[in-house]
């Protein structure tokens, strides 16, 4: 068995829910609209909503939370403004705020 024949198998173990379904259709290649696929995402990183329930992750540093169907706080969806959060730039670790240093050039 492949790993997605695997992953398909694992995930038709969860309980029955919205995210699963779609998130099954997405792993079979079917097209998802945006809304869907939202759904699919946050059934994939909750584990399937292993509590039985959709209900607000509080995940506020996802990218997606505010389009969640179960966000306690959506944002208006015409203008998502980031969250206050500290820059990261590429090859920084996570935790650093300081901008990386530039190399002397010979």
């Amino acid at each position: 068995m492949n790993p997605l024949e695997q992953l398909i198998a694992n995930v038709r173990k969860w309980k029955t829910s919205a995210g699963k379904t779609r998130y099954l259709k997405y792993l079979t290649g079917e097209k998802l609209s945006y809304k869907q696929a939202i759904t699919a995402k946050c059934a994939e990183c909750r584990n399937g909503f292993e509590d039985g329930l959709g209900t607000d992750c509080g995940i506020q540093t996802c990218p997606l939370y505010p389009f969640s169907p179960w966000s306690l706080k959506p944002a208006d969806k015409r203008a998502v403004k980031p969250r206050s959060l500290p820059v990261r730039h590429a090859g920084e670790a996570p935790g650093a705020t300081e901008p990386p240093e530039e190399e002397a050039q010979p």
